[in-house]
């Protein structure tokens, strides 16, 4: 198994993002997007998905629901690192990371 680490912008965008979908949509969404946040992380800790390159160099990501996308990066073979949790209402330029 693979080794996941958050930066600290994924921390703050994940829960940044469940107060958000809390607010705007109810419980329901919100738990669906940690079950789904959930299974990308035992998918990546398993090494059974890779998922697509993006278009920050060395980053890979990941549609978590339809306005938010996971990027990451492979730090090594043994572990990955989460990067952000961008919601796409946000403009993508100043990611920031």
């Amino acid at each position: 198994m693979k080794k996941i680490t958050w930066s600290d912008y994924a921390e703050f965008d994940y829960e940044e993002n469940i107060d958000f979908l809390f607010k705007k949509w109810g419980f329901r969404e919100a738990e669906e997007f940690v079950t789904k946040v959930e299974e990308i992380i035992f998918n990546l800790k398993k090494g059974t998905v890779i998922y697509q390159p993006s278009k920050f160099k060395g980053l890979k990501k990941c549609v978590v629901c339809k306005r938010i996308i996971l990027y990451y990066r492979v730090k090594s073979s043994n572990e990955i690192e989460l990067v952000r949790f961008w919601n796409t209402y946000k403009d993508d330029q100043n990611m920031g990371y």
